[in-house]
C-alpha cells in the first residue's frame, strides 16, 4: 500500500513539472531588430506574468515567426509588423507600468 502512494505521489510530482515545462517553452530573449535600433523581448519574463499564450501568439505557439504575416510593407488585412508590435506591447505595457516611449525599447547600438 505504501509502495502504491509513493509511486501516486511520484507521478503526481512528474506530471505538474511536466505541466509547468510546457507552459515555459521558447527561447529566454528575442531580439527585433529595426530601423531606430534593437528591441530586446525578455521572452521569460513575460511567460511569468501571462497564464494564456494565446494572448500574445493568435495564431499558436507553433506557427511561426510574427513578421511571417505581420510584414514591413504590410499584407492585405494583416497588420504591418509596427502596427502589430505597438498594438500589442504599448497596450499592455499602459496597463502594467511597463516601458512606453521608444527609446525604452528601441536601444541603437
Amino acid at each position: 500500500m505504501k509502495r502504491l502512494l509513493l509511486l501516486m505521489v511520484v507521478l503526481l510530482v512528474a506530471g505538474s513539472l511536466s505541466a509547468l515545462a510546457e507552459h515555459h517553452q521558447g527561447p529566454e530573449e528575442v531580439a527585433f531588430e529595426t530601423t531606430i535600433g534593437t528591441i530586446s523581448f525578455l521572452h521569460i519574463k513575460h511567460q511569468g506574468k501571462i497564464s494564456d499564450c494565446t494572448e500574445c501568439h493568435h495564431k499558436g505557439i507553433d506557427e511561426g515567426k510574427c513578421t511571417g504575416c505581420h510584414t514591413l510593407d504590410g499584407v492585405e488585412g494583416v497588420p504591418k509588423a509596427k502596427r502589430a508590435f505597438h498594438g500589442q506591447c504599448k497596450g499592455c505595457h499602459k496597463n502594467s507600468s511597463g516601458p512606453t516611449r521608444c527609446k525604452d525599447c528601441h536601444i541603437k547600438d
